[in-house]
């Protein structure tokens, strides 16, 4: 240490005494490191714009030396407050983080040889020592100085500065890594900006009044409250929160308990929770529904969905999740979990779904979600929770459903192929007209494992063909412009030489393929008519060679 001047004052009867009391004070400090926690906090309510934090060795002793350019301390100050317990005159200041007055005593914690307070203010400088036994000293000091430096001199190695310094560091960005003032550790400032970066969907607000709120959904549950940034408290619940959602708070309404384990609950802190809660209803939900609605991909989309899952019964926002429309299907409409109550709903399991397979999902009447698509692996039971007593089918959809589409210009001949295919069906549809009964017919491309079980199949308007146990390809017959519709498998072996065909002979090809979707044996009067029909269109050159 720098000499100073005579001693004026020493001793006990005017100092940090107290005995049993001040020893359990001490003992209150669990991580002896939080004694940074504390003189940064005095620092801070101090006035001090910047802290520094350093450690470095000094004969046989490691010193922590922590310095701020605050408004310092004169004779009055020391005397009624640094060696007085409890002597706070931040009580009711709420631009003060401290309250009680006993946070400098934290530095005994760390059984230092000698504390060491250098301070100036208004013309005075001085020096305070306190030492091993509690008794302190005080001192004119005779270098000039603003703020205050504490150092706190610990008897050890040069291996343990390193331990000392390594400890430092982490005690000081875990308490003060969100403080306004900027806090310097070995020369480097340690600050960061109020944030959950381990959630994907978050939700801010600050009333401008000194209380800010970050709150969050979709990563690991973190808690944190904070007073004009230093931290109070860290957890990873709280349960006068919702479950599952993570927040960072600092308002300068908070406080932390004399034991400076929790924060206190009174009604200054009821008021920044509502605030969360309101926070958590009226951005945090809309957030996670624009999220799931939109481009988000599976892992942020995954823990969210989740969430709403687990939560939707939850009074913040249970009517608006059940209502709210933020389930995608493959075809990509969007869902309310009370939309989907009474249907029955898939789920393609398949960890790589194709666009035909897309297409087939699509196809269905009943919504059907992509796991590991748009969803993640396990989310189907997020999914189900949402539908309540309805159970989800967990299926692969090319072995359960098979889907029509238009024939496409795929291919080397595709775009001749697709031509050939339209006029066979415009041709066919002509033929049959001549039967009262007779289906419309539609040319198709099939999608689906099953498909190339049959030829052609009775279809619902929707294109859309569901396998069974008992048949390869059942389907519910359905009306459309009051006639049957079949759907035809262009690529059916029975089917490609009738397409092959039509490109030299349509009529002739058309004929064939109506007797296919024909009952057998036709009715006389049906079958005459429509051999009659069909050479009428051959006689009147509308079809043969070259016709194609």
């Amino acid at each position: 240490m720098t000499s100073s001047k005579a001693t004026q004052k020493s001793g006990a009867d005017a100092g940090v005494d107290g005995g049993d009391v001040l020893d359990t004070l001490v003992k209150q400090f669990t991580d002896p490191m939080a004694c940074l926690r504390e003189l940064i906090q005095n620092a801070v309510d101090a006035g001090s714009d910047v802290v520094e934090v350093r450690a470095f060795r000094e004969g046989e002793h490691n010193v922590l030396e922590i310095q701020d350019h605050g408004e310092g301390m004169d004779k009055a100050v020391i005397e009624t407050r640094l060696v007085r317990l409890f002597a706070s005159n931040k009580d009711g200041d709420l631009t003060k983080i401290g309250k009680f007055g006993i946070g400098f005593v934290s530095v005994f914690a760390l059984k230092p040889d000698a504390v060491c307070v250098d301070t100036a203010r208004a013309g005075e400088r001085w020096r305070v020592v306190f030492h091993p036994d509690r008794s302190w000293t005080r001192a004119a000091l005779s270098e000039a100085m603003e703020g205050t430096r504490v150092r706190l001199f610990i008897k050890g190695s040069a291996a343990d500065l390193e331990k000392l310094r390594r400890d430092a560091d982490v005690a000081v960005r875990r308490w003060c890594r969100y403080l306004e003032a900027e806090i310097l550790m070995e020369g480097k400032p340690i600050n960061e900006s109020l944030s959950l970066p381990g959630c994907p969907i978050v939700a801010n607000h600050d009333d401008g009044e000194g209380t800010a709120i970050i709150v969050g959904v979709g990563g690991p549950v973190s808690v944190g409250f904070y007073n004009k940034g230093l931290t109070l408290l860290e957890t990873t619940s709280w349960d006068d929160l919702p479950d599952g959602v993570s927040i960072r708070l600092s308002s300068r309404w908070l406080e932390h308990t004399l034991t400076r384990d929790s924060v206190v609950r009174d009604d200054h802190y009821k008021k920044a929770i509502a605030m969360a809660k309101r926070l958590v209803s009226d951005a945090l939900l809309p957030s996670c529904f624009a999220a799931l609605e939109g481009g988000t991909d599976a892992r942020a989309r995954s823990p969210v969905l989740r969430w709403l899952a687990e939560h939707m019964e939850d009074a913040t926002g249970n009517k608006l999740i059940t209502k709210q429309a933020f389930l995608k299907s493959v075809d990509g409409r969007v869902h309310s979990p009370r939309s989907l109550k009474g249907k029955r709903v898939g789920v393609v399991v398949d960890a790589t779904p194709g666009a035909r397979r897309v297409g087939i999902a699509a196809a269905q009447r009943h919504p059907v979600f992509p796991i590991s698509d748009l969803y993640a692996d396990g989310d189907q039971a997020a999914i189900a929770r949402f539908l309540g007593a309805y159970v989800l089918d967990v299926i692969d959809v090319e072995d359960h459903f098979v889907a029509a589409e238009v024939v496409g210009s795929h291919g080397d001949d595709g775009a001749a192929r697709q031509a050939r295919a339209e006029r066979l069906a415009e041709r066919t549809n002509e033929l049959l007209k001549v039967i009262g009964d007779a289906p419309t017919v539609i040319m198709a491309d099939i999608v689906g494992r099953q498909a190339r079980s049959c030829a052609s199949w009775k279809a619902p308007g929707s294109w859309a063909l569901k396998s069974n146990e008992a048949m390869p390809i059942a389907v519910v017959p359905e009306k459309a412009r009051g006639r049957a519709v079949v759907v035809v498998d262009a690529e059916h072996h029975d089917i490609k030489p009738i397409l092959r065909l039509a490109a030299t002979e349509t009529t002739l090809a058309a004929m064939l393929l109506a007797r296919l979707v024909l009952p057998i044996p036709l009715p006389a009067k049906d079958n005459l008519a429509l051999s009659d029909v069909a050479w009428k269109r051959r006689d009147g050159g509308r079809s043969g060679r070259g016709a194609a």
